[in-house]
């Protein structure tokens, strides 16, 4: 399976994700392998994975800079579609700056 033609026909070129993982939050998910690839949790409706090329410490968060190389598409819509960003644009930060 290789990444759908949005990840891979992406704007910036050659594409490039950024994951955030808390050293604190160990959250405890459902999850599966797909072969090749980390852990993919049970309940998402879409998914990627990537190659690791880069990271640094974050505060209480390690950052990962991430070339993509599996995903499945989501089926935008479906019920635990995580919201794009025209559904979030008004939404105030509730971090303090």
């Amino acid at each position: 399976m290789t990444a759908p033609a949005d990840v891979l026909d992406h704007p910036i070129s050659p594409p490039r994700f950024t994951v955030w993982l808390s050293d604190k939050n160990h959250t405890r998910c459902r999850r599966h392998r797909v072969t090749g690839t980390a852990p993919v949790l049970d309940d998402c409706v879409g998914w990627f994975a990537g190659e690791i090329l880069g990271r640094e410490r974050t505060g209480d968060h390690v950052t990962h800079l991430l070339r993509p190389i599996k995903a499945t598409e989501a089926d935008v819509g479906a019920p635990g579609t995580q919201p794009g960003f025209p559904a979030v644009r008004d939404l105030t930060p509730g971090n303090e700056p």
